[in-house]
Order: C-alpha cells, then structure tokens, then sequence
C-alpha cells in the first residue's frame, strides 16, 4: 500500500518493527513489557496471555480512535482491537471452538478460559450488522464461517493469505540452526518433520506425535513455536509414546526460515484453520507440506507433486508423510513446488487491500469520506 503513496500506520505491541518507507509503526503501552515477562507457570503463561489481549484492545482502540477521527480507514485484524471499518478474519475463533470434539463438561471447562472467552465475545460483537462493518475472510474455505458469523454474505469480501515468494525461497540458503544439526546427529534422525504454531491441541499436535511413533525411528518431529503451551504435559506425551529422543521442541523463532531449510516436510494436521501462513511459506521454500481437509491450503496439493492431504487420524498421517518423504528432494523438485503458491505472492494479494481501500473510499460517509482526495489506511494488528 505504501508503494500506492497510501498512508500506512501499523498499531502493534511488538517492539523495533521496521517495515521499509512509508510505514509509520505505533507502539501500545505496556505491550514491550508483557512480551519479555518470561513465565514460569502454565498459570503464569495464561495471566501474561490474558494481560496482552486486555492491554492490547484498550491501548490499540484509543490510538485507533484517533486515525479514525483524522479520517483513516482502519482494518482490524482479528478482532484484536475494538476499533475499525474492516474485520481481517485470520481465524474465526468461534467457529473454531464450536468444531472441537468436546463433551458439554469440556466445553463448560474450555470456555472458562479467559483468552478464548476474550476473543469469541469480541468477534461476536464487532461482526454484529448492526455496526455495518466489512469482513475480509483470508481463503474460500473460511467464507462459510466467516458468513455465520456476519449474519450474512453482503458484507464479505475474500482476500486470501499472502507470502513473499522470494524471501522463502531462499531459505535454503540459511545455516540450519545448531539444535537442529546436533539432535538430528544425536538422535539418527534422517528425515525432519517440522511443526510450527502455538495452539498445539487445535493444530493437532497431539495426534502427529502419535504419528511419529509410528514411523521409521530415523523419522523426527522439530516444534517451533508454543512457548505459552503446556510443554510438560506434552514432555509427558512424547516419553510415554517412547519418542523422547525424535522430538525437538524448538521454541520461539522470529524466523522460521532456517528451519524450514533443515526439514524435509512440513506437517500440520489441523482440526480447524483458515489460511494458515506457514503452509505457504513452507511451500514457497520449496518443501513439501501435509495437510487435513479442514485446513484451506490443503487445496493446493497435488499428490505426488507438493504433498499430501490427510484426516487429523494418527495412523493416517503416518501414511501421508511416508507418501510425502517418497518425493525426494532436490532443487528440480523444489522449484516445482515453489511454482504452486506464486499466485499468493504478496504483491498479488496486497491488490486486493488496495482495491478494497479505494471502494471503501468511494462509498463511504461520515469521517471516512473526509479522506476522499487520499487513501488512507491503519491497519491495527497485533
């Protein structure tokens, strides 16, 4: 958007953004010093997490009240702040949570969780008809959840995922990380199988470490990301499945690049998603992915070529990731797979933001139409 002279302001809680020209980035209050408080508890894993959301929405909804009054067309990206003409849908948490095999008495106990409860209560309110917002859902597939929530299609407009095609595609030009070369040396592991996310359960780690166990012992897990998960239950998990020594939990990485480049596939078996970013970045570093059905990039495998698709059942994935690993390597192949996501280059997709700002601009009344000579956008994320 910066490159069509349009007024970018990016409202995060992530210290030291710097984004290129053209990009002011504003920082909220508080919200530096809630990502170096380290926990040491589950409990304390759930307070920071609890804390981030509540300071995030009060301190991003003042700013952003601010450039809305200045006459900025604020987009909202998942329901963070309370602020915004455009709801961007990464996940639609209530759709999530409704698809959970869960019994009444799990459901009651999951909902006492204040983080889900945060998030779904605000997603609710702010898609309501009544405030007339616009709701972007990031792929096809998420537009039937997207639609319940709205109450309807008139206001939804889909804008799918994005990835930098040629920064991941040069992830194999990276060092692998240290960990990585001395656990795969350690432990024979031949074949890598990387994880990357936070929501565990969801993301269906559970079953994929059951998966591994039955795979070839030179078959490995690495985990990237999950730092606010229960990692001792999942300790627990991998010693009574035996798998100790195959599983790398990685923790946190701002760049998940190198890891990509020492892995041979990249598995997620979701039980809910809607355009996960790291599918298509995976694919645009020239590595083969697996996938469930539920997850909206899965429609971009083709068998044989990129990857496979599978239902979130243990013995399964095993059967996909043997299928996947049987592609073989090598540039040839890599570049083929790359060939499969260019369509979602970034540059591709920013036009529809584009395209959305200058409708917005055409129609709008009241604050927003003061801005009719510029196009003006603040996009409010996390």
């Amino acid at each position: 958007m910066a490159q069509q002279d349009i007024e970018v302001v990016l409202i995060t809680d992530t210290p030291s953004l710097d984004l290129g020209d053209g990009i002011r980035t504003i920082e909220t209050p508080l919200g530096a010093k809630l990502l170096e408080w380290i926990p040491n508890s589950r409990s304390g894993w759930l307070l920071r997490h609890t804390l981030q959301i509540a300071v995030f929405t009060i301190m991003s909804s003042l700013i952003a009240l601010r450039f809305r009054w200045l006459g900025f067309l604020v987009f909202n990206h998942n329901c963070e702040s309370l602020v915004g003409q455009v709801l961007v849908m990464h996940n639609v948490f209530s759709a999530e949570f409704a698809a959970r095999p869960l019994s009444r008495v799990q459901r009651i106990k999951a909902l006492a969780n204040p983080v889900r409860i945060m998030r779904i209560s605000k997603e609710i309110l702010l898609s309501r008809p009544s405030f007339g917002r616009l709701l972007v859902s990031v792929s096809e597939g998420a537009r039937p959840d997207v639609e319940r929530l709205a109450g309807g299609s008139d206001r939804i407009y889909v804008i799918e995922n994005g990835v930098d095609v040629r920064r991941f595609g040069q992830s194999n030009d990276l060092e692998v990380p240290l960990l990585v070369s001395d656990w795969k040396r350690a432990s024979g592991i031949d074949h890598a199988i990387l994880f990357i996310g936070h929501e565990w359960k969801r993301k269906g780690l559970d079953e994929l470490l059951i998966a591994i166990s039955a795979l070839p012992s030179n078959c490995g897990l690495i985990v990237v990301g999950g730092t606010s998960q229960n990692r001792q239950l999942y300790d627990r998990k991998i010693t009574e499945l035996g798998i100790e020594p195959r599983v790398l939990f990685a923790g946190e990485w701002a760049d998940v690049r190198p890891f990509l480049a020492g892995s041979s596939i990249f598995c997620l078996p979701s039980h809910a998603e809607t355009m996960p970013l790291v599918a298509l970045e995976a694919l645009a570093a020239g590595l083969p992915i697996v996938l469930t059905p539920e997850c909206p990039a899965s429609g971009l495998i083709v068998e044989g070529l990129n990857g496979s698709v599978t239902n979130c059942i243990p013995l399964e994935i095993a059967q996909a990731i043997e299928r996947t690993l049987s592609l073989g390597g090598g540039e040839a192949n890599s570049e083929k797979i790359r060939s499969t996501v260019y369509q979602y280059d970034w540059d591709t997709v920013a036009k529809g933001y584009v395209d959305l700002v200058a409708e917005f601009c055409r129609s709008a009344r009241g604050p927003a139409s003061r801005s009719s000579t510029q196009q003006l956008e603040a996009r409010n994320r996390r």
